[in-house]
């Protein structure tokens, strides 16, 4: 199973406009947020980078979320609603569809592949996070090899961290020790 899922994240590396955004929390310090609003953040950030870098080209993003069960599921889809019915700052999303969709993993080969590549960022940062990167080598690898090259990026500078990695919320600290984790090499 692991060499089919190199395989796969090699192949979408290829790809000529394959991009990673992600957005993640540090949960032992987030405060008092409920889980409906974190949500809503972590999908405001995404929108607002999917809209930034599609308008351009005129091209549209579907969003389908992987079911984890209906009180999630229905989680998810509120938090859509909120945001592409502009509460955010960006008031128009033309180039992101305001309806989300509900997949499930094993019958998405799309969901799949966006499974493998948030385990091979998972894996890039609990190495970091905990240094044993001796438990994490194949999933480092994959991260090195296929995820980071796809990771959105600021063009003047290349910058990941708010194009590609996003801190949500925005906690100096954490941000701090990610920009620190993505720019190094394990």
């Amino acid at each position: 199973l692991i060499g089919y899922v190199e395989e796969v994240l090699a192949y979408y590396s290829s790809l000529q406009e394959s991009r990673v955004i992600f957005t993640i929390t540090d949960n032992k310090t987030i405060g008092n947020y409920t889980a409906a609003r974190l949500y809503e953040m972590h999908l405001m950030n995404i929108a607002q980078r999917l809209q930034y870098e599609l308008r351009s080209s005129g091209s549209l993003a579907v969003l389908f979320f992987d079911s984890v069960g209906q009180s999630v599921d229905k989680l998810l889809k509120d938090a859509w609603h909120s945001i592409s019915s502009g509460s955010d700052y960006v008031k128009d999303y033309t180039c992101v569809k305001r309806s989300a969709y509900i997949e499930y993993s094993h019958q998405s080969p799309g969901m799949q592949v966006s499974d493998y590549v948030a385990g091979a960022i998972g894996s890039y940062i609990k190495a970091h996070a905990s240094g044993r990167q001796e438990i994490y080598a194949r999933g480092i690898a994959m991260f090195e090899n296929y995820v980071n090259p796809c990771l959105r990026r600021n063009p003047q500078d290349q910058a990941i961290i708010g194009w590609g990695a996003l801190n949500v919320p925005t906690q100096n600290p954490f941000k701090a020790w990610l920009t620190t984790c993505l720019q190094s090499e394990l």
